[in-house]
């Protein structure tokens, strides 16, 4: 554990939000590197390693679509959503926002909810207790 914190936990909550992110910008054709590029500049560095087998297995679940752009100086494969993808990417949306609210509210109660600082007495004047 750092600092009192498992370092898994963030890999695992890490891991679902990555393919929503991937799914959102892949409304629009891109080629994995491009991919990399902007889950990294978002926030969300990724190794191409573990990006292209999440690619391939929502390619053969039917959620992506794909195709090969020899055109240029190196053949490029180019991901897309496909209309079961864009179901797909609606449904992962939907228990993402669930489960944010759900998270939200209860750490919103929690902070209500939370007692007075021990720093400063109940009794002490107002202007003492806003200035802690």
């Amino acid at each position: 554990m750092t600092n009192g914190v498992d370092p898994r936990f963030e890999a695992e909550l890490r891991r679902g939000v990555v393919q929503l992110v991937a799914l959102h910008y892949l409304e629009t054709p891109r080629y994995g590197y491009d991919l990399v590029r902007l889950l990294g500049e978002a926030g969300f560095a990724v190794e191409e390693g573990t990006l292209y087998p999440i690619l391939r297995r929502f390619e053969k679940a039917g959620v992506l679509s794909s195709r090969w752009d020899t055109g240029g100086k190196r053949p490029r494969k180019y991901y897309e959503l496909s209309a079961e993808g864009r179901e797909v990417k609606a449904a992962m949306l939907a228990a993402w926002s669930r489960a944010r609210d759900a998270t939200d509210g209860v750490l919103h109660r929690l902070t209500q909810e939370a007692p007075p600082s021990a720093d400063v007495p109940e009794d002490a004047p107002a202007e003492a207790k806003e200035d802690s």
